[in-house]
């Protein structure tokens, strides 16, 4: 089987899932996270895989399955207030998810934009982005409320990742949105925080404020070497959906400086390294939630590491961990099988190959 053949089947087995009359897609509860979710994260992912498997195979009901989750995302369920986006119904956390919930949203609203020449999905997820006050100084944005409040800075490193790199296609079309992602960009000599191993911090180092970097360091240092543990365990988890990131973030700056810089390097050394393909295998933020098969096999074809045969390799892992030939959908070996169904999504940046 090759990696587009999965897609296609996979798509297919999404159609029963759909809402027929809402376009929606089913919900999760954001993994291991448990937090309920509304059904636009996952639409979001589905509205992406569709489009792929119209790309691939031409069949008509991906593209109308497409216009339905695109429908849905552009309705006013999605943002019952016209601000942000809804994405989470935990009612102790922000609605929006942070930014990367809006990164979710406004990246399959580019996709969809693109490739079904939809102009106003372009138009909505520039809008969107804008509503977040963006730090010129250290290079970093707020969170918006689903209400339009401005909120506290995200803290968490590949949610402003992400964010930079789900609205980097648009730079062409706005000068504001090419100022703020390039920005980022150039920041990441002080918001990139890499241990000795080149693994990313889960954290952004906030020095915004001498109260900001007091308690930032007090994160690096207090706590028992249990919850350090802890917290390098998730940065772990999540080192390729950084990669990943930055995968896309390269693909809109392919001569920025940064893919350069000895810090990137490390990064990319640690994620070759067999301490930390070891360390992937029991972590409960890697294959059961965050695809790193998908992720890591992207980060290699855009940084130009790596073999074929390797990225077939962490390619088959991640199937063979989660894929489930019963149901077509990589709903084995997670607690939240709806979403990481939706986050096969993950691998439609990456070329037909066999699997």
């Amino acid at each position: 089987m090759t990696l587009y053949e999965l897609l296609v089947s996979s798509s297919r087995a999404g159609l029963n899932l759909q809402n027929r009359e809402t376009g929606e897609m089913p919900a999760g509860h954001n993994g291991l996270y448990r937090d309920p979710e509304t059904p636009v994260r996952n639409t979001g992912h589905w509205l992406m895989l569709f489009l792929k498997a119209h790309q691939i195979s031409g069949e008509d009901n991906f593209l109308k399955a497409s216009e339905k989750a695109l429908g849905y995302l552009m309705s006013r369920d999605a943002r019952p207030v016209g601000a942000t986006f809804y994405h989470r119904m935990n009612p102790e956390k922000d609605a929006c998810n942070g930014l990367i919930g809006q990164a979710w949203s406004i990246e399959a609203l580019v996709q969809a934009g693109q490739q079904l020449e939809r102009e106003e999905c372009l138009t909505l997820a520039r809008e969107v982005f804008l509503l977040h006050p963006f730090d010129s100084e250290t290079g970093i944005w707020q969170r918006v409320a689903v209400d339009g409040m401005h909120l506290p800075i995200d803290e968490t490193f590949n949610h402003q990742l992400w964010f930079a790199a789900a609205a980097s296609p648009l730079m062409n079309q706005s000068e504001e949105i090419h100022r703020q992602v390039e920005r980022f960009l150039e920041m990441l000599s002080e918001n990139l925080k890499i241990y000795s191993s080149g693994l990313i911090y889960h954290h952004l180092p906030l020095r915004s404020s001498t109260r900001q970097r007091l308690r930032e360091i007090r994160r690096m240092v207090a706590g028992s070497p249990a919850e350090r543990q802890a917290v390098r365990r998730k940065a772990i988890g999540y080192h390729l959906f950084n990669l990943y990131g930055f995968a896309m973030l390269c693909e809109s700056f392919p001569e920025h400086h940064f893919w350069q810089s000895e810090r990137f390097k490390k990064v990319l050394e640690y994620a070759s390294s067999d301490e930390f393909r070891n360390d992937l295998v029991d972590n409960p933020y890697a294959y059961p939630y965050n695809p790193p098969g998908f992720e890591m096999a992207l980060s290699m074809e855009r940084f130009g590491f790596g073999s074929r045969t390797a990225q077939q390799g962490w390619l088959r892992e991640q199937i063979a961990r989660c894929y489930n030939r019963e149901t077509s959908l990589m709903d084995r070996g997670s607690e939240d099988a709806a979403t990481h169904s939706a986050r096969l999504y993950e691998a439609v940046r990456l070329p037909d190959m066999e699997i």
